[in-house]
């Protein structure tokens, strides 16, 4: 993934749909992100769980969204997810062969 400092923070969010959420932005932008193609493997797999995935809250230490397992995302991420999207859904199908190797 690309290496970036936060540059952006998140300052408020509403899920409108199963697994998609509304993320608005400091500077007023906002993006509507369907995470159902990245939740999975590893710490990301809780989320498919949608009773799981709606307890999202907002991180005071870097302002993103973040859930009560610890998973969390690059708000810079969020604020670009076109360009992020297809690199988390690659590493998930990573994440979910490890898993299933280590479950079978």
């Amino acid at each position: 993934m690309k290496k970036c400092l936060v540059t952006h923070r998140v300052i408020s969010f509403e899920i409108i749909a199963p697994y998609t959420i509304k993320v608005q932005f400091e500077d007023d932008s906002s993006q509507t992100i369907n995470f159902r193609a990245v939740l999975g493997g590893g710490m990301y797999r809780p989320l498919r769980d949608t009773e799981f995935f709606n307890k999202v809250f907002l991180s005071d230490g870097i302002a993103t969204l973040a859930w009560p397992n610890g998973v969390d995302f690059n708000p810079d991420h969020l604020y670009h997810w076109p360009d992020y999207e297809k690199l988390y859904a690659e590493r998930v199908k990573e994440w979910e062969g490890a898993y299933l190797e280590q479950h079978s």
